[in-house]
C-alpha cells in the first residue's frame, strides 16, 4: 500500500472518529459536556504536578515532534493511538454521566426520601404511605410497602444490611427472623428462647450477629450457630466495622469490646469508666465508635486507643438515642431530658437543639 493511501485511510479513521466524538458532545448536557472536556484535558495543561515526573507534565516541542515523527511512520502505534484515544473518550462520556447521576442522587428531586411537589403551597408531610401506595406508585413499587403484624415475642427492631435488600427482625423474647425485602420472602428463622437485645449482620448477608443475654453468638443465613463469642459477656449493642471485619459490642459492664470475624480472634478491650452502656453508633466515615453513657457523655473510641479519644457532654440526663450521618460530619443525639440535639463532628459544637414532647427512645 503507498504512503497516498496510507494517509488517506488514517485521515479518513480520524475524520470517523472526530465525528462520533462531536455526535457524542451533542447528545450530552452542559454539566456532561462541561465534565467531559475536564476529564480530557486533565494532565495535558503541563502545571500543577511534579516537574521530575514525565507523566505528569506536557510534552517539550522536541519530543512532540519525535514522537509525531515516530507515529507518522509506525502503523501499529499510529493504530494504537488512535484506539487508545477513543477509549478514552468514551471513558470521559461515561465518568460524565455516572457523575451526573450521582449528583441528581444527592442533590436532585430524585433523592431519597424526597416527593416532588407541583406546586409551592403543596405540603408533602401531609402525604401518607397509602395514598403512595394507591394512587401515585405502580406495581412493584407499591409491592415494598408492606405491614408485618408481629405481637407475641415483641418489642420488635429490624437492621438492613448494607445493600438494603435484606433485614433482621428481632423480638426482645428471642424471636430472629431475616427477611428478602425484594422477594418479600422469609430467609431463615430462629426462636432462642433467650433475652435478645440487639442483632447486626457482618460482612454480608450469610452471616449475623445476635447479642443475647449472656454472650454474643454468630449464625448463618440457614440459621445455624456459627460461633459463640464468650469474650463479649452481657452485650448490650453489636455494630459491625465492614471495612475492618471488626465486630465491636459494648455492654452493662461498660467494657467496649472488638473482635476480628475473619479470625475470630479477640482484638482489644477497652474499659469506659463510665458504667453500663446500651447506645452505640459508629461513623460510617473513619470506623469510630459512638458511645452514649448514663450521665449524658458521648465518647469516641477506636479499637486502637485505650482510651477515648474525645468526650463530650451532649445532655442532662442518659443519653438514649445517638446516630451519626454517612458523611461523619453531624451527630445527633436523644437524651431523657427531652432534648434533641445536632452537633458538627469537625468542630464539636453545637448546631441545632430541638425539643421533643417524649424522651427519645
Amino acid at each position: 500500500m503507498s504512503d497516498v493511501v496510507r494517509k488517506r485511510n488514517y485521515a479518513a479513521t480520524k475524520d470517523e472518529l472526530d465525528v462520533k466524538k462531536e455526535k457524542m458532545l451533542a447528545s450530552l448536557g452542559a454539566f456532561e459536556k462541561e465534565y467531559t472536556e475536564t476529564y480530557l484535558n486533565l494532565g495535558t495543561s503541563g502545571s500543577g504536578g511534579d516537574a521530575e515526573d514525565v507523566t505528569n507534565r506536557a510534552l517539550s516541542n522536541h519530543e512532540e515532534r519525535a514522537f509525531n515523527r515516530r507515529r507518522k511512520h509506525n502503523k501499529a502505534i499510529k493504530n494504537k493511538l488512535q484506539r487508545l484515544d477513543e477509549v478514552r473518550f468514551e471513558a470521559a462520556v461515561d465518568a460524565a454521566a455516572a457523575n451526573a447521576i450521582l449528583d441528581s442522587a444527592q442533590h436532585g428531586p430524585t433523592s431519597e426520601g424526597c416527593l416532588e411537589v407541583e406546586g409551592k403551597m403543596e405540603r408533602t408531610y401531609k402525604m401518607t404511605q397509602k395514598e403512595l401506595k394507591q394512587n401515585h406508585l405502580d406495581e412493584n413499587m407499591a409491592r415494598q410497602i408492606y405491614d408485618l403484624k408481629l405481637e407475641d415475642y415483641g418489642p420488635y427492631q429490624v437492621e438492613f444490611n448494607r445493600s438494603g435488600r435484606y433485614n433482621l427482625i428481632f423480638g426482645q423474647a428471642g424471636h430472629v427472623a431475616m427477611m428478602d425485602c425484594h422477594q418479600l420472602s422469609l430467609q431463615t428463622e430462629l426462636h432462642l428462647n433467650e433475652t435478645i437485645r440487639d442483632a447486626c449482620f457482618l460482612h454480608n448477608e450469610t452471616l449475623f450477629a445476635v447479642a443475647q443475654k449472656k454472650h454474643a453468638y454468630i449464625y448463618d443465613n440457614n440459621g445455624t450457630e456459627i460461633h459463640q463469642l464468650q469474650d463479649h459477656i452481657d452485650p448490650c449493642r453489636l455494630q459491625f466495622l465492614p471495612y475492618h471485619w471488626l465486630l465491636a459490642s459494648v455492654g452493662r459492664a461498660g467494657y467496649l469490646q472488638y473482635t476480628d470475624t475473619s479470625t475470630g480472634q479477640f482484638v482489644s478491650k477497652h474499659r469506659t469508666r463510665l458504667g453500663p452502656c446500651s447506645v452505640m453508633r459508629q461513623n460510617p466515615s473513619n470506623a469510630v465508635m459512638h458511645l452514649g453513657h448514663g450521665n449524658g457523655v458521648v465518647t469516641l473510641w477506636s479499637p486502637a486507643s485505650s482510651a477515648y479519644l474525645v468526650k463530650m457532654l451532649c445532655h442532662r440526663g442518659p443519653v438514649q438515642a445517638l446516630a451519626v450521618d454517612p458523611s461523619g460530619k453531624y451527630m445527633v443525639t436523644g437524651g431523657a431530658d427531652r432534648q434533641v440535639k445536632v452537633w458538627d463532628l469537625r468542630t464539636y459544637k453545637l448546631l441545632h437543639e430541638y425539643y421533643s414532647p417524649q424522651p427519645a427512645v
